[in-house]
């Protein structure tokens, strides 16, 4: 899978090499995951908006809006019900129900932009990394 400044989104078949399927994104591509369970992508550009696509059928279920600035990442949690996300210089982080689009929560406590994200293994603890040269442990409930 790919993101790119043409606003496409491509699915790369590595075996068949066959020509990829492509979406297309209003506007150039910064940031790309796949929810653990394969059936949701999510995407952003630089307007501070995430968008979440159904993989089959290449329809924007979701656009969750929240950030101040551009996204700079995003990770699904390992249930691949919550989506966290950073926004670069507002220094914060929410999380987002995947289903409904929901905000969730709100985290403030870093001094800069945010720049990193990953959940444990079971989903009870996020990490982040900050250009406040910080490492933050959330619990997750």
């Amino acid at each position: 899978m790919s993101g790119s400044f043409d606003g496409t989104i491509k699915f790369w078949n590595l075996e068949t090499r066959d020509k990829p399927r492509t979406f297309k994104a209003s506007v150039g591509v910064k940031a790309i995951a796949i929810s653990t369970d394969g059936q949701l992508l999510a995407s952003t550009n630089w307007d501070g908006k995430i968008r979440l696509w159904h993989i089959d059928t290449g329809e924007v279920l979701h656009t969750l809006e929240g950030h101040s600035y551009s996204v700079s990442c995003f990770t699904f949690s390992p249930d691949g019900r919550t989506l966290a996300s950073a926004g670069s210089y507002d220094k914060t982080i929410l999380f987002w129900n995947v289903q409904t689009g929901q905000l969730l929560h709100q985290l403030t406590e870093h001094e800069n932009a945010v720049n990193c994200l990953a959940f444990s293994w079971d989903g009870q603890s996020l990490v982040s990394g900050s250009q406040d040269k910080t490492i933050k442990v959330w619990g997750v409930e």
